[in-house]
């Protein structure tokens, strides 16, 4: 049987996804087994120690992804992953809404002496930046919305001594 330091090996190992020292701890319970005189457990250990290293070598050369998230083995030596702070809506709602506010003077009060060229792709560009707005309040209002809460308190209007208090006469 593995002593327990080793069986607390085999767990951190398969945890940090660290297969190298999974297969080193479980070659050395085969050996402690094949000392102990049980040598049948011990040829079947390295058969199935054999076997995973081998579907190992296979898994690997599918190339499976690696989760950047969470990084197991020598990758969490290597990685930090971390949330960025900055919102899209931050970054390029927020960008379209102070260009829209910035050329929003540009609009001509009268349409007298206007130039035609200029204000015709002007018009059709502004157009097409005010469409921004709604998407963006409705970005706003999502983000910044309260979390719902089941946990509510009914009330009656229809009730007229709702208001008046509570009365020894309404208890029964």
């Amino acid at each position: 049987m593995a002593s327990a330091e080793q069986l607390k090996a085999l767990l951190k190992s398969h945890m940090s996804g660290d297969d190298a020292r999974f297969f080193s701890v479980a070659m050395q319970v085969a050996a402690h087994e094949a000392k102990l005189g049980h040598g049948k457990l011990a040829e079947e250990l390295r058969a199935l120690i054999d076997q995973a290293k081998t579907q190992g070598s296979v898994d690997a050369l599918s190339c499976k992804a690696v989760p950047i998230a969470r990084p197991r083995g020598e990758l969490a030596n290597l990685l930090e992953a971390s949330f960025p702070k900055a919102r899209l809506s931050d970054m390029v709602l927020d960008s379209l809404i102070e260009l829209l506010h910035f050329i929003k003077p540009l609009i001509p009060m009268d349409q007298g002496e206007k130039d035609d060229n200029f204000y015709g792709e002007f018009f059709t560009i502004f157009e097409q930046l005010n469409l921004v707005t709604p998407l963006y309040n409705k970005v706003r209002n999502y983000i910044t919305q309260k979390p719902f809460s089941t946990e509510k308190y009914p009330l009656n209007f229809e009730n007229p001594n709702f208001l008046a208090g509570w009365a020894i006469k309404n208890e029964i």
